[in-house]
């Protein structure tokens, strides 16, 4: 009854996972600029003196770092829209996780951050803007010091799933060339995002970026999210392995175990699976013992079969053989 019950909760996260990635991602990565946006006229207006602002000049003026008030005041609307926009993608992200949580290599690294502090510095680069507290050549290396120490958890997720991705390669995980460069690529991307941001976030150097007039530089566009669907998607790449029939002489049974590996060279709980096959080991021919689909090995009872298996046996057949016809399986009476 727990099995089920697992196996039902696995559904529901998978199915929710897989719509809420082609429906809410998309939304939760650009959903900060878009706010920011449609609210920026009524931050300016609140200001006592917004004279250099009109509604002609709107787009070249927009997010703009400065002393004047209207600067100040978007700095503040765009953290507290990021970091209310990052809890909610947080959220969604830990539910995500959770439909793959008895994976070994999503256990060792869940990917999942709150990100919340990524913010600060970019808040206070903006609201001490032209007067720094600090003489200018401390007060950057303090700014770009304190961003590399909040980066150290995204950092350690990269040079994690490197290690993970060499040692697949070694072990010629990757079924195809054009997957392990997928993945190369896919790990050049996440790097080029954390130093593309680490710039940014201490020193802004980039100028303003507009996609249809939504901003694209740190805080209105969610990279963190970004960066943990990288994380997602190259933690589920797993590789099939060739299937192993365990011959449980106590109880005499066969059980067909049907695996597959993760990038931590686990075997995965929740891709594997093993049944009992409909036939007898006492009653079965040396012809079909050749023509069965994977190797044989022999065990002692049921108990040292469930410490070797990744997963929970299932009592009745999965399928029958198809190597068989009705006359050469050998049921139980």
């Amino acid at each position: 009854m727990t099995t089920l019950i697992a196996r039902f909760r696995y559904i529901i996260y998978k199915v929710w996972g897989r719509l809420g990635l082609t429906t809410f991602s998309p939304l939760f990565f650009f959903a900060t600029g878009i706010i920011c946006v449609q609210f920026d006229a009524t931050v300016i207006k609140t200001c006592s003196s917004p004279s250099n602002y009109t509604q002609n000049n709107q787009q070249q003026l927009l997010f703009f770092n400065g002393s004047s008030c209207g600067d100040q005041r978007r700095a503040l609307l765009s953290f507290v829209v990021y970091c209310c926009v990052r809890l909610i993608s947080y959220k969604f992200e830990e539910l995500i996780s959770r439909s793959e949580l008895g994976c070994l290599s999503r256990m060792k690294l869940p990917g999942t951050h709150l990100g919340l502090s990524l913010a600060l510095p970019y808040l206070i680069r903006s609201l001490s803007f032209g007067s720094p507290p600090l003489p200018l050549m401390a007060y950057r290396s303090i700014l770009f010091f304190s961003t590399i120490l909040l980066f150290v958890p995204y950092l350690r997720d990269l040079v994690h799933l490197i290690c993970f991705v060499h040692k697949g390669a070694t072990r010629r995980f990757f079924r195809a060339d054009y997957e392990f460069f997928l993945t190369v690529a896919l790990l050049f991307l996440h790097f080029s995002i954390i130093f593309v941001e680490v710039l940014d976030i201490s020193f802004g150097i980039y100028c303003p970026q507009f996609i249809f007039g939504i901003p694209i530089l740190f805080p209105h566009t969610n990279f963190v999210h970004f960066l943990f669907l990288i994380h997602n998607f190259l933690l589920k790449n797993h590789k099939k392995m060739p299937i192993i029939i365990y011959e449980v002489c106590e109880e005499d049974v066969f059980v067909q175990l049907e695996r597959q590996r993760c990038l931590a060279n686990r075997d995965c709980p929740i891709r594997s699976a093993a049944y009992r096959l409909p036939f007898v080991p006492s009653q079965t021919t040396t012809r079909i013992r050749r023509e069965l689909e994977g190797r044989i090995v022999q065990i002692r009872d049921l108990d040292e079969l469930q410490r070797l298996v990744p997963c929970d046996i299932q009592h009745g057949p999965k399928k029958k053989p198809q190597t068989y016809s009705s006359n050469q399986v050998l049921y139980h009476k």
